[in-house]
């Protein structure tokens, strides 16, 4: 039991004491507030940025981690944008067809190109979200690892903690990458 000075009046008290018996302050709720200032998702949204920038210098797997997450989401605003170039087909064939009140008329020119396209833009939407499972899949192991890490690299260099929150398959991963529960 070591002796520390009070943060509100300055006076000796004991380490393990909760409130201070001369100024009422209370340590415990101020050690909470501390630690919620020391957080990384109360700094601003350039700044985290920034940190990360920095991290990702720091290590070339974790550029490459933070590159992939880029990807990924360009990926994904692609596979939504051809999705949406589908549906714009579909509904021109269909007023197209309501239009002539009957089938696809084949000897139209432009009812073959409109139906070829539109089954081939649907054929690369199938392959190119197949292909995103695939990546997101790699993209969750890798995601364990990454913010882990960055948590370990943000408490030791910036001092602020990172709440990192898993679904039960990332904390499954986790449990197998660090077994002993290394945080």
């Amino acid at each position: 039991m070591a002796l520390i000075e009070c943060p509100n009046c300055g006076k000796k008290i004991s380490d393990s004491t909760v409130i201070c018996i001369h100024c009422k302050f209370n340590l415990k709720k101020a050690k909470t507030e501390e630690k919620i200032k020391k957080s990384f998702s109360n700094i601003p949204k350039n700044l985290q940025k920034q940190y990360e920038y920095e991290f990702c210098c720091s290590n070339k797997t974790f550029r490459k981690i933070y590159k992939s997450r880029l990807n990924y989401r360009l990926s994904a605003i692609a596979v939504s944008i051809g999705g949406f170039c589908a549906l714009i087909l579909m509904i021109s064939l269909q007023i197209a067809n309501i239009s002539k009140r009957n089938l696809i008329d084949f000897k139209s020119p432009w009812a073959i190109v409109l139906t070829f396209s539109m089954a081939l833009l649907l054929l690369i939407e199938f392959i190119s979200f197949v292909i995103l499972l695939l990546l997101r899949r790699k993209l969750r192991n890798d995601n364990v690892i990454y913010y882990t890490e960055f948590s370990k690299w943000l408490s030791k260099n910036k001092q602020l903690e990172l709440n990192c929150i898993f679904d039960e398959k990332e904390k499954k991963l986790y449990k197998i990458l660090y077994p002993r529960g290394d945080n």
